[in-house]
């Protein structure tokens, strides 16, 4: 039971979906609010497919053909190249919101993803750092700018806390699924947090 619960959890919250979640967290509880829903839907949906669909149909491809052997990349010698992809992604998903006109925080937040991926891509080489705690931690990075630097319209404290509950309850997942050690996503933590809240500030 807990194991099948850790793996609905990983899955709901992949890495490859969390700038989603991100981009729609930062439209309707910031001032973006105010753009049409059409408007927004259509920005969530560009999002969704540079950065999750696009991701998955290559990761499908590279299965298919032999070079990992799951979208889980249990395997730290498979993660170099889906990681590569990942921000390569990331970067598509800039340059969508930079030419939108985005603000700037907005972008940043996409910047700091971008850096957090990179770290993430280069240590995987020697350790299997958690890139789910690092997506998680970003996400809630962002929550945390937004509120602290005046971008949010509404009460960001329930939403902060529900972020680190989720943060916790997917680093305990990937720690019963024996994905990760603890040091490994703690160290994912750190990654994507330091990484999206300071991009966010310099914005």
């Amino acid at each position: 039971m807990l194991k099948n619960i850790s793996l609905l959890l990983s899955a709901v919250f992949s890495p490859l979906i969390i700038p989603t979640y991100g981009i729609i967290l930062a439209l309707w509880s910031s001032v973006l609010n105010n753009m049409p829903f059409d408007v927004k839907m259509s920005v969530v949906m560009m999002v969704a497919a540079m950065t999750f669909l696009l991701p998955v149909i290559v990761l499908w491809l590279m299965q298919r053909v032999g070079y990992i052997s799951g979208f889980a990349l249990v395997y730290r010698e498979e993660r170099f190249v889906p990681f590569v992809i990942a921000i390569l992604s990331y970067m598509a998903c800039w340059f969508y919101l930079y030419r939108a006109g985005a603000p700037s925080w907005l972008t940043m937040f996409v910047v700091g993803a971008i850096v957090a991926a990179l770290i993430a891509c280069i240590v995987t080489r020697w350790w299997k750092i958690s890139i789910h705690t690092t997506s998680l931690a970003g996400m809630l990075a962002m929550i945390c700018n937004m509120a602290i630097n005046g971008h949010a319209q509404c009460d960001m404290l329930p939403l902060i806390t529900v972020a680190a509950l989720l943060l916790g309850a997917v680093g305990t997942a990937r720690l019963v699924l024996n994905r990760h050690t603890l040091a490994q996503c703690a160290a994912g933590v750190l990654n994507g947090f330091l990484c999206v809240y300071i991009a966010m500030s310099l914005g």
